[in-house]
């Protein structure tokens, strides 16, 4: 574990951002499991429709940083989102569980109207 890990240095790009806050996420009982990133149009469909996200670091340089991750271990999505302070403390978790998206199937119009530069 580094010394951001450990809350002694803000965290950054380098660190193991993602793994502290699933490790704060799980002192609440439940061990989570991220979406993490693929690089193709069906696993982003898939998390898109779970109403969930792929993990996020924002940082604002000196100040603090907020981590946003989708915990798809369950039926519902469990959109974290935890903020860290400049030493890499946590100060805020927060969990928002949604529900997949509702979708609906839109017919095309069976006429494709021409485009007519201006």
């Amino acid at each position: 574990m580094t010394t951001s890990d450990r809350g002694e240095h803000e965290l950054g790009p380098q660190s193991h951002w993602l793994n502290l806050s699933m490790c704060f996420v799980a002192l609440t009982g439940h061990v989570p499991r991220a979406a993490v990133p693929k690089e193709n149009v069906e696993a982003s469909e898939a998390l898109t429709k779970r109403n969930g996200s792929t993990p996020i670091i924002m940082i604002d340089p000196g100040k603090d940083a907020e981590v946003l991750f989708s915990d798809v271990s369950m039926a519902l999505t469990g959109n974290w989102r935890l903020r860290f302070d400049n030493r890499g403390r946590l100060t805020k978790a927060e969990l928002d569980s949604v529900g997949p998206l509702k979708t609906r199937i839109v017919p095309m119009s069976p006429v494709i109207p021409s485009i007519q530069p201006e």
